[in-house]
């Protein structure tokens, strides 16, 4: 063999070694790439962590959770010494966990990584992060909900957040919003902040809903400890448009992981004390009860209109479907005017509202005010759907590695590791060759 040819099959080596790289970085989703969703990418609204503060209470205090549903092996707690808990859903059977603690008022959190489907069909799937204390007061119950509703492929994921209050099972309180990152790549932090005065739905401490307590209008507010609850399940019948696509177990299993739990607040097991304990009162000096934990901050409040005029797309409020002549008593005044809310062309669950038909009218958005962060033009752009393959491969590693890799140059390495393989078995293929 020539020196010239041994040089070119080298050459041709290291170019398909680099193809290989760049292959595996792609699989990968490198950290340049997963603050953009299906390539249009979004600048953060805030700059600090808005309730940092909260988290940081009692931080030592780990939330404890116990075993709800599932078969055997579909919960797995074995990494991180059991703070990080992978639920499964497999055809036979979905899984939940649930805290031992029940706590009245607070701050619930989980930093969550939604299931990845083969080629992002995530499709009738629901994950769940909620509060409720359903057990104990099965004929009034409370329940603060955040269910992440799987999607068709190049569709950007869905997470409806609702409430119930005193058994209010009949009048569904959902809102719908797009998620403007992937979030099967990594953990985001999905929090609740429940006080007297209100109810904050946050992510990533960006605030996208909130609910106030206006007891002198007679509008139920949750008043009851509630348990904290992590859930994985088959929701086909209506998650996905409608129930119109299904499950496909051929691509699972599916999995939903969890860490980075936090139930901060007043505990009180009402199966227990049945005289409410001090810290139940509003007048107990506790950070929860503070005058600054019942309002929002300037720049909460513009992140809070960002979140709500660029990626909700249903409010209860809305629906004139729902509710032709009045709104809820807690909701805006409808003042007539189409452009100024949010109405949806896929109906929320069948089984949280009485639901009749789909509503003909088309989504559109509220005005946006000029303080607002820009968002750029067609933020939810469908990507070119990558092969099965490759997605199978992103999927495995992004369940199986992914979590484990924290630092960008360790993702790096990370990457580089299937081209290192490539590289190896072409040269040994050349060499054997020649």
């Amino acid at each position: 063999m020539s020196g010239g040819s041994a040089m070119g099959g080298f050459s041709r080596i290291v170019l398909w070694g680099v193809k290989g790289v760049l292959l595996c970085a792609l699989l990968l989703h490198l950290p340049g790439a997963e603050a953009t969703l299906h390539g249009i990418k979004h600048t953060p609204v805030v700059d600090v962590n808005v309730y940092s503060k909260v988290a940081e209470i009692n931080s030592s205090t780990q939330a404890r959770f116990v075993p709800m549903f599932g078969a055997p092996g579909d919960i797995d707690s074995s990494r991180d010494d059991g703070s990080t808990i992978r639920l499964r859903l497999e055809s036979h059977s979905g899984s939940g966990i649930v805290s031992q603690n029940s706590v009245f008022r607070g701050f619930f959190n989980a930093a969550i990584k939604l299931p990845c489907g083969v080629g992002g069909d995530s499709a009738g799937i629901v994950s769940a992060f909620y509060t409720s204390n359903g057990g104990t007061y099965p004929s009034n119950h409370d329940e603060i909900d955040m269910e992440f509703l799987g999607v068709r492929p190049g569709q950007p994921y869905v997470v409806q957040t609702n409430i119930y209050a005193d058994g209010s099972t009949g009048t569904g309180r959902e809102e719908r919003f797009h998620l403007w990152f992937d979030p099967t790549v990594d953990f985001h932090n999905y929090s609740i902040l429940w006080t007297y005065h209100h109810i904050v739905f946050f992510i990533d401490d960006i605030p996208i809903r909130r609910y106030v307590n206006r007891p002198e209008q007679g509008i139920q507010y949750p008043a009851k400890p509630m348990n904290a609850y992590a859930t994985i399940w088959d929701g086909s019948t209506w998650a996905t448009e409608g129930g119109q696509y299904h499950v496909n177990y051929t691509q699972g299993p599916f999995d939903a992981t969890f860490t980075n739990f936090k139930l901060e607040g007043c505990v009180w097991d009402p199966t227990i004390q049945i005289t409410p304990p001090e810290c139940a009162m509003p007048t107990y000096k506790a950070w929860f009860n503070d005058n600054e934990m019942q309002e929002m901050s300037d720049k909460q409040l513009i992140a809070l209109e960002w979140a709500r005029s660029n990626f909700m797309w249903y409010s209860y409020c809305d629906d004139q479907e729902r509710y032709p002549v009045h709104s809820p008593p807690e909701c805006p005044r409808r003042l007539g005017n189409l452009n100024s809310i949010v109405t949806s062309g896929t109906p929320p669950s069948a089984r949280k509202g009485p639901w009749r038909k789909t509503p003909k009218s088309k989504p559109v958005t509220r005005p946006k005010p000029a303080t607002l962060p820009p968002v750029p033009g067609h933020k939810h752009k469908k990507r070119n759907k990558p092969s099965k393959v490759a997605e199978r491969i992103r999927c495995w590693i992004a369940s199986s590695i992914g979590g484990r890799l924290k630092h960008p140059i360790v993702r790096i390495l990370g990457s580089s590791l299937g081209g290192t393989v490539v590289g190896v078995y072409l040269i040994h293929n050349f060499l054997r060759i020649s």
